[in-house]
């Protein structure tokens, strides 16, 4: 069964009732949900060991046009791409090639032509297939990479790691206070 923002901040408040903590009321922990959610996806998607929990699966289709395609919809929900990990993402060709990331200042410059690179900027993918120069690929990406979820889209093996962060940004806003 998927979680809920409901669901979560039970579970905060549970987690916060068994270690003797106080425990505020729904009201106040459910606006802390969206942030606890993108923390975590931060933290897992640092984690060598655990950053595939938190990726795009299946990876999107994304048509590339004279080497260009936006990403401009994918960062936004559901799936909200970490713009800070977008160099780690697996972007592979049509026939499942990967691709290699290359720095926005290098991607233009000459590379080895048998293979194929990417590169962001903004919201834009810039992409080559291997043998191809800058701006004249044309084929349908498939890209996965690290994403913010919301609570219906959190992986089960999340969800306690969900429940730390949750009350650790309580704990924070409670010392403040």
């Amino acid at each position: 069964m998927a979680e809920t923002d409901r669901s979560l901040a039970l579970r905060v408040q549970a987690h916060l009732r068994a270690a003797g903590r106080p425990v505020p009321a729904l009201p106040d922990i459910l606006p802390l949900i969206p942030t606890g959610l993108e923390e975590l996806a931060g933290v897992i998607a640092a984690n060598k060991l655990r950053y595939e929990e938190l990726r795009v699966t299946p990876a999107f289709q994304l048509p590339v046009v004279n080497g260009e395609a936006s990403i401009a919809t994918l960062l936004t929900a559901p799936y909200r791409l970490l713009l800070d990990y977008l160099k780690q993402a697996d972007v592979r060709d049509e026939d499942g090639n990967k691709l290699y990331y290359l720095g926005r200042d290098r991607y233009e410059m000459s590379q080895p032509l048998q293979y194929g690179y990417f590169t962001f900027e903004g919201a834009t993918l810039f992409a080559r297939l291997a043998g191809e120069q800058p701006g004249e690929s044309d084929f349908d990406a498939s890209l996965s990479a690290n994403f913010v979820p919301a609570a219906d889209t959190l992986p089960a093996s999340c969800v306690p790691d969900s429940v730390l962060v949750i009350a650790q940004l309580l704990s924070a806003l409670e010392s403040r206070r």
